[in-house]
């Protein structure tokens, strides 16, 4: 199950009984049903977010997926740093793959990474190749 920070209090409320308790505000959803062999509303990514201190526009953002793990680095006056690892092929993530699967890349940043930072209002500076990717 990918389960990302936003929806591990909601999660727990519903487990422990509380779900009409979670505000209407709070970003995340419950995924107890899936956590109790019921159906539910799968996610097919989990966000990532590292935001360097002052600095909410920059830093590292990207997605798990059952697949592939996704993470793009923007640093003040340097070059965008794109990582790529194939989670199925490679397990313990030892080889950067972004390179030669560029359509990957764009594929995650365009389906997953760019609505979620829509969902959640991040104030990220998508890079410059990826911003055209905005629906």
């Amino acid at each position: 199950l990918l389960l990302s920070t936003p929806a591990i209090s909601p999660t727990l409320l519903a487990l422990m009984g509380f779900a009409d308790l979670v505000p209407a505000t709070v970003q995340g959803h419950s995924r107890a049903a899936i956590l109790c062999g019921r159906n539910g509303d799968r996610p097919t990514s989990q966000l990532y977010v590292f935001v360097p201190y002052g600095e909410p526009d920059l830093g590292r953002r990207g997605v798990r997926t059952g697949h592939y793990t996704l993470m793009i680095e923007t640093k003040k006056e340097a070059p965008v740093h794109v990582v790529l690892h194939d989670n199925l092929a490679d397990p313990w993530q030892l080889q950067d793959v972004a390179e030669p699967q560029p359509d990957v890349v764009r594929q995650l940043v365009a389906d997953e990474l760019l609505p979620w930072l829509a969902r959640t209002g991040d104030p990220w500076r998508v890079p410059d190749e990826f911003a055209a990717m905005r629906r």
